[in-house]
This record gives structure tokens, C-alpha cells and sequence, in this order.
């Protein structure tokens, strides 16, 4: 198996070098199975096991992770540890359960994928992109479904504007139209994931990107225009033109995995006529000298975009603290739970004396 097809380079080679760990070889993760990721090796894909320390660490591999793995029996092939990814794309958990939740690792581009019958909600499309910056990757996002979109060209039009400051691409994949602009981004050795909700096309764009009917399709709820999980595993596709393309489960909610700066990414307009502000902590809800409602009361920025920049921000903050307060109460279980053990450790210690 040609592990160069599927990235691997100088890069990844010094680091499994740094590990120091001649009899452990590289692989890399194409598809998650619970607890038995399915890896690619040399020698071809195998099904892999982890190892504890990875359940401890409380950091799995995802699809696109480079590892070192282990052959303790023929039969046997141990994940030992992660490559440090180059990038990685991550959501907080919804809920109480607000951990961060790794999605795809070494991506170069993540492409959000919306559809124009009745999934297309700009807001979401914030924070996805807010969550690839964070990543350190590309974004773009794939407007879809353009044949069914109920206002035509100028609707799909409207769209387009609503997204603006970020590459954006009418597709239809049922029609193949906008392909040619798609796999344009789609460039001979890079990793590309496809996110979005459930029922926006992404099993059919993969299909006709592919040329052949590989990935499950399913019809959309007629009665709320809501799909189901056509995809149930995450996995890594080569394509016909040397790109890898990562397939995920649709999301229903997403809360990036983000910062201040990442939303600040997303809307350049608002932080360009932020950095002009008189103070640099400025809030832009009435002190002397902003330059973001001046320009807000020039028309020179849409209060819709000020607007919008504020509701990412405030959910950014919200999930932060809620990561924040999950990580304490994680590192506060496991702190208990090594003082439990070293007690049990010295009251065996004493019985023996």
C-alpha cells in the first residue's frame, strides 16, 4: 500500500521518528468504529485496537489522524499513539456533555455543505467557519440542492450574498452542475472533509464526485424537510483526481470549537472597523469613538452583520465556559479517582507491613 497516496511524508516521518520507536510503523485512520478504528498501513487496512493510556488520555484517534501502530501478534494491530495532528476540526458537545469532540484531523479544507430547500440558515454557516479557522484549515461553503431551491436563480443568488467574505459554490449534484468549480478545491493529495446537517446532499455529492453510486442516499422528511443519518461512520474516501475526501454524519446542532479570534475570522468587515475604534476593548454598544456604529450609521456595515457578529460571539463565549466547566469537573473526577487509588495502595501497603 502506497502510504504517500494517502499524505504521508517528511513531515509525518519525523514524527514517528521523535517517538523512538523503531518497531512501530505508521498508519493512518479511514474509518472510526467505536473502539476499532479501521487503519491503512503498508501492508494494507486493518481493523485496530487502542491502547489504554488513549481511553486515560481521554484523546481518540478521528478519521485522518496519522498514528504508530504495533503488531503484537500477527493476527494483532495496536494503536500506540497519535501523530500530532497538523490540523484539527472539533465541535463542543451539546448539553451537559460539553466536552470537545474531535470530528476530522490533517484536513486542508473543510467544505460546509447547505442546501437551498429549506436547510440554508447563514448563522449555522457562522459557526462552522468559526470552528475551521480554529482548525487551522481552509473553508468554503457548497450551497446544494440549487434544482430544488423554490425561488430559483435569484434566490440561489440571495444566498450566495448572505455568505459573502468566504468562497462559496452553487452546486447541484443531482444535475452536476457547479462540479467542475468543486473539484477545482479538490486538489491531487489533500485531505477535504464535507460537514453539514442531515439531508443536505453530501452521500450525493460524494457520488457524483466519485462517478459511481458508492455512498447511501435518502430522501428528505417531506413534512419538515429534515434528513436522516444516511452516513453513520466517518470515513476517508480517495477520489478519482488524487484528493482525499472525508464523509461525516450530519449534524443537527453544531457549537464550534473556537475563540474571539476565530469569530473575528469569520465577519473581516466588523474587525476591520473595529481595529479603528477609540478604545481597543471597545464593545460596540455606545462608548465614544466606535467605529463599528459609525459605519453601522453611515451604511457603510449592515446592522445585520453587526448583529450576527454578536450572536456568534455570545454563543462562542457560552460554549467556551461550558467546555471550560466540563474540563474541570473531568479533571476533578479523575483527580479523585488517583487519590482513591493511592489510598487503596497505602492500606494494602500497611496490611503487608
Amino acid at each position: 500500500m502506497n502510504l504517500e497516496a494517502l499524505g504521508f511524508g517528511p513531515h509525518w516521518a519525523a514524527a514517528l521518528l521523535a517517538l523512538d520507536r523503531p518497531d512501530w510503523t505508521p498508519a493512518r485512520v479511514v474509518a472510526d468504529h467505536r473502539d476499532q478504528p479501521e487503519v491503512v498501513t503498508a501492508s494494507g487496512p486493518r481493523r485496530a485496537l487502542l491502547r489504554p493510556h488513549l481511553y486515560q488520555d481521554g484523546t481518540l484517534p478521528v478519521v485522518g489522524d496519522w498514528v504508530a501502530v504495533s503488531q503484537p501478534a500477527p493476527d494483532v494491530c495496536m494503536v500506540e499513539a497519535i501523530l500530532p495532528p497538523r490540523t484539527d476540526f472539533a465541535r463542543i458537545g451539546a448539553g451537559r456533555r460539553a466536552a470537545r469532540q474531535r470530528v476530522a484531523a490533517n484536513v486542508d479544507r473543510v467544505l460546509v455543505v447547505t442546501a437551498l430547500d429549506g436547510d440554508f440558515k447563514p448563522r449555522r454557516l457562522d459557526r462552522y467557519l468559526a470552528a475551521v479557522h480554529h482548525a487551522g484549515a481552509e473553508g468554503a461553503v457548497v450551497l446544494n440542492k440549487t434544482d430544488a431551491c423554490p425561488g430559483g436563480p435569484a434566490a440561489v443568488a440571495e444566498a450566495v450574498a448572505a455568505v459573502k467574505h468566504r468562497p462559496c459554490l452553487p452546486v447541484s449534484a443531482q444535475r452536476g452542475e457547479g462540479l467542475a468549480e468543486l473539484r477545482a478545491l479538490l486538489g491531487p493529495g489533500e485531505t477535504v472533509a464535507l460537514v453539514g446537517s442531515s439531508g443536505v446532499g453530501k452521500s450525493s455529492l460524494i457520488n457524483a464526485l466519485l462517478g459511481e453510486a458508492r455512498q447511501a442516499t435518502q430522501a428528505v422528511r417531506a413534512d419538515d424537510g429534515k434528513g436522516r443519518h444516511t452516513t453513520t461512520h466517518r470515513s476517508l474516501i480517495p477520489l478519482p483526481g488524487g484528493a482525499l475526501l472525508v464523509d461525516t454524519p450530519g449534524m443537527r446542532a453544531f457549537a464550534p470549537d473556537a475563540g474571539a479570534e476565530d469569530v473575528a475570522a469569520v465577519f473581516p468587515d466588523v474587525a476591520e472597523w473595529a481595529a479603528r475604534c477609540h478604545f481597543a476593548d471597545c464593545s460596540h454598544e455606545g462608548e465614544p469613538g466606535c467605529a463599528v456604529q459609525a459605519a453601522v450609521a453611515a451604511g457603510a456595515l449592515a446592522a445585520e452583520r453587526l448583529d450576527a457578529w454578536r450572536r456568534l460571539g455570545r454563543a462562542q463565549a457560552h460554549d467556551a465556559l461550558r467546555a471550560d466547566a466540563h474540563a474541570q469537573r473531568a479533571a476533578q473526577r479523575a483527580q479523585a479517582k488517583l487519590y482513591r487509588r493511592i489510598l487503596a495502595s497505602s492500606r494494602r501497603h500497611k496490611g503487608d507491613g
